[in-house]
C-alpha cells in the first residue's frame, strides 16, 4: 500500500499519531478494495499543520477523520478539519471509540452527516462492508487499468547514453537543415525542385522532414520514460530537450501551412492552431522524467515563441495575425504553470514564479512587436537581412 500522489479524486485520511496502527489497518482494507488514499507517511506526534498537508486537503475529494479521544486532544487535527470545511471538502467521520463531542460543538456541527461510521458499535465485517461500499467514496476508486506505482517515490536521474545524446543532436541538425531548405525556397521563390527528372515540392519535403523528426523525438522521449519505474527527483535536461524538439518540429511542420493572404483567414488558422499547439504536451504522459509540470509548460512556451519568430522571418505579413493569435494563446502557459506551482517543492516555487514573470514579459513584448506596424516593420527588416544572408550563401 502507498499514499496516493496524482490528480485523480482521492480520500484524505486525518488521524492522530496515537491511532496510527488502527488507521493503517483500515487504510490497507480500503486500498485493497481499489481506493486512492492519501495519508501523511511521516506523521509524528505533535507534527504541525504544514503547507504539504494543506495542499493535499484542498486537492482531495473526500476528507475522512478518524475520531477518537486522542484526535480530540490534538489541536492540529482540529485545524485540519476546519481547513477541510472551509475549502468545501466532503467530510465524514469514522469513530474509533466513543469520543465525546459535547465539548467540541464546532466539530460536532461539521460532522452531522449520515455517512459517519461507528467502528465499535458493529461487527468488523459489517464495518468494512459499509466503508468499502460507501457511495461518498465512489469517485475515489482506481480504474481497472490505473497504474499502481507509488508516485511519492523519486528516482535519481541516470546517465544518458552517448548514443542517445548524439541521436538527439543529429535530429536537431536535421531540423535546422529543413528550416534552411525552406528559407532557400522562400529566398529564391522556388516551390518545386526538379531532381533526376522528379519534381519535388520543397514545402512538402520540409514538412515531411519535420514530421519524421517529431516522431523520432517522441519515440526517444518514450524510451527515456521507460528507463524509470518512478518519477525522477527533478526534470531531466535530456528529456526537456526531447520535449522541446517535439514542440519545435510540430510548429515548423504545421504552422507554415497557414500561409494566407487574408487577415481573417490568418486569424481563423491561428484559432485552429491554438488548440493544436497543446498536442505536443501529451508526449510522455507519465512524465516520469518530466515530473515538474510548470517547467514543462514554460519550456514549451519558449520553443513556441522561437518557432513563431522563425516562421515570421520567412513569411512576414502572410503570418502576422496567425502569430498574434498564437502568442495570445501562449500567454496561458505561465498561468497554467502558476496553477501547478503549489504541487511542487517549496525550494523551486520561487524559480517557477520568476520564470513565469519572465515568460509573460517576453511573450508580451513579442505581441507588441506584432501588433504595431512600426515595430512589425522592424521585424521585417530583420527578416530581409536574413533572406539577403541566405541569398549570398547560395553559389548561384
Amino acid at each position: 500500500m502507498h499514499s496516493y500522489h496524482g490528480r485523480q479524486p482521492y480520500i484524505f485520511f486525518s488521524y492522530c499519531h496515537a491511532d496510527k496502527d488502527e488507521v493503517m489497518l483500515i487504510a490497507e482494507k480500503l486500498y485493497n478494495a481499489g481506493y486512492r488514499i492519501w495519508y501523511d507517511k511521516a506523521l509524528e506526534a505533535g507534527k504541525p499543520f504544514d503547507d504539504d498537508i494543506a495542499d493535499h486537503i484542498k486537492a482531495c475529494d473526500v476528507f475522512v477523520i478518524f475520531l477518537s479521544k486522542h484526535y480530540l486532544q490534538s489541536q492540529y487535527c482540529d485545524m485540519e478539519l476546519k481547513f477541510a470545511v472551509e475549502n468545501g471538502r466532503k467530510c465524514f467521520a469514522i469513530y474509533l471509540d466513543e469520543a465525546d463531542l459535547s465539548a467540541h460543538s464546532g466539530m460536532a456541527m461539521c460532522l452531522r452527516t449520515p455517512n459517519n461510521l461507528y467502528k465499535k458499535r458493529i461487527s468488523e465485517e459489517e464495518f468494512y462492508d459499509k466503508l468499502c461500499g460507501a457511495s461518498l467514496l465512489e469517485e475515489c476508486k482506481r480504474g481497472e487499468d490505473e497504474e499502481e506505482v507509488d508516485l511519492s517515490v523519486r528516482e535519481r536521474l541516470k546517465p544518458v547514453p552517448v548514443a542517445s545524446c548524439l541521436s538527439l543532436i543529429l535530429l536537431y541538425v536535421i531540423t535546422g537543415f529543413a528550416y534552411l531548405l525552406r528559407s532557400i525556397s522562400v529566398a529564391l521563390n522556388i516551390e518545386v525542385l526538379s531532381i533526376a527528372g522528379m519534381n519535388i515540392s520543397l514545402i512538402g519535403a520540409t514538412t515531411a522532414i519535420h514530421i519524421i523528426v517529431l516522431i523520432l523525438t517522441a519515440v526517444m522521449l518514450y524510451r527515456s520514460e521507460k528507463m524509470y519505474t518512478h518519477p525522477t527527483h527533478k526534470n531531466s535536461t535530456f528529456s526537456t530537450y526531447e520535449l522541446c524538439g517535439i514542440v519545435f518540429n510540430f510548429d515548423l511542420a504545421v504552422l507554415p501551412l497557414i500561409n494566407a493572404q487574408s487577415a481573417l483567414m490568418q486569424v481563423l488558422g491561428g484559432l485552429l492552431m491554438a488548440f493544436l499547439t497543446l498536442l505536443p504536451m501529451t508526449a510522455g504522459m507519465e512524465r516520469k522524467t518530466l515530473p515538474c509540470l510548470p517547467f514543462n509548460y514554460l519550456n514549451a512556451m519558449l520553443f513556441h515563441m522561437i518557432s513563431i519568430f522563425l516562421i515570421v522571418l520567412l513569411y512576414g505579413d502572410n503570418y502576422r495575425w496567425t502569430s498574434f493569435v498564437l502568442l495570445i494563446w501562449v500567454l496561458l502557459y505561465p498561468g497554467l504553470a502558476i496553477m501547478e506551482k503549489n504541487k511542487e517543492d517549496k525550494e523551486i516555487r520561487w524559480a517557477i514564479h520568476v520564470s513565469c514573470i519572465i515568460g509573460f514579459c517576453l511573450d508580451g513584448v513579442f505581441i507588441i512587436f506584432i501588433l504595431f506596424a512600426g515595430l512589425f516593420n522592424l521585424l521585417m527588416s530583420i527578416a530581409d537581412s536574413y533572406m539577403n544572408f541566405i541569398y549570398k550563401l547560395l553559389p548561384f
